[in-house]
């Protein structure tokens, strides 16, 4: 486990207990156009033992958190995802110290990305520390991805 990776954060934070960060896989990618595709197959491919909900919930929002710091934060970028009691905690990291939290708790998402994180996970927030922030969301086994056909699609392309 790295010093201030993910697993980190998310035990120093208390979102998983302490003795769990190995149950986070994480990996670095740099802003460049392929950076979403690849996060997107790296969790797909550590989530085998998610529920077909919560891994296309994660999928999609690996997606829309990744390409949120392609575009804006333009830094380099930690992806971390695992398994913890059957809940799926999914976390994006970017490198950008300059940039606030918004009250929402989900940085800088705006439009089509902040209304799937609220639509789709059950709980989520940001840490922010020296080096950037860390958006991060969790799917409960039964939680609000099993619902996922019933998103308000209006409310998606009003924002």
């Amino acid at each position: 486990m790295r010093p201030g990776g993910i697993p980190a954060q998310l035990v120093g934070a208390g979102l998983i207990p302490n003795g769990s960060a190995g149950a986070i896989a994480s990996m670095y990618l740099d802003p460049v156009a392929p950076a979403p595709g690849v996060a997107r197959k790296f969790v797909e491919a550590q989530l085998s033992n998610a529920t077909v909900a919560q891994r296309e919930a994660a999928v999609l929002l690996t997606s829309e958190l990744v390409t949120n710091v392609v575009l804006n934060a333009r830094t380099s970028l930690e992806v971390g995802v695992g398994c913890v009691a059957g809940s799926v905690l999914l976390a994006v990291a970017d490198r950008d110290s300059s940039a606030e939290t918004d009250p929402s708790g989900i940085g800088r998402l705006r439009g089509r990305g902040k209304v799937l994180v609220s639509s789709l996970a059950d709980e989520h927030g940001t840490l922010r520390n020296a080096r950037g922030n860390t958006v991060w969301l969790v799917l409960h086994e039964h939680g609000r991805a099993t619902g996922a056909g019933a998103l308000d699609f209006e409310a998606a392309r009003s924002t």
